[in-house]
């Protein structure tokens, strides 16, 4: 699955979370999404890894919030997938004698770690508490 869908999932997996103050199996999550719950299961196992999610089992099984949704930014989620890059390109070494392409191995890389440095600020700067204010119930 791609990484900005993973991504997406995951924050509205985290949003459903901080919405209700009960655990939650994944099977209302993607029942919810409009997902198959294994997906779900995939994506949540890693927020669980970074513990920004709770795992309970046993008689009360599901997923809680590890903490309050005002300490979790969307960095803190998008790092917890640990997907590939968002931003990749000309990573290989190009093989051409083109003035031009030789001159983008430069400038792409660059380029998209500035685009990556000011998507991370936005991301560090909303908290899943911000995503669930404009979430009516």
């Amino acid at each position: 699955m791609a990484a900005n869908t993973n991504f997406a999932l995951s924050i509205v997996s985290m949003t459903v979370l901080s919405k209700l103050e009960w655990n939650v199996s994944s099977d209302l999550i993607a029942k919810g999404i409009g997902t198959n719950p294994v997906i779900v299961r995939k994506i949540i196992s890693k927020l669980v890894k970074a513990w920004l999610v709770k795992s309970y089992s046993w008689k009360n099984w599901g997923f809680r919030l590890n903490k309050p949704a005002q300490d979790i930014n969307l960095l803190d989620i998008l790092n917890a997938l640990e997907e590939k890059k968002f931003f990749s390109g000309c990573d290989k070494q190009v093989q051409t004698s083109c003035p031009i392409m030789l001159g983008m191995r430069t400038i792409i890389p660059e380029l998209f770690e500035n685009i990556k440095q000011t998507v991370d600020k936005e991301l560090k700067d909303t908290t899943l508490a911000d995503i669930s204010k404009k979430v009516s119930d």
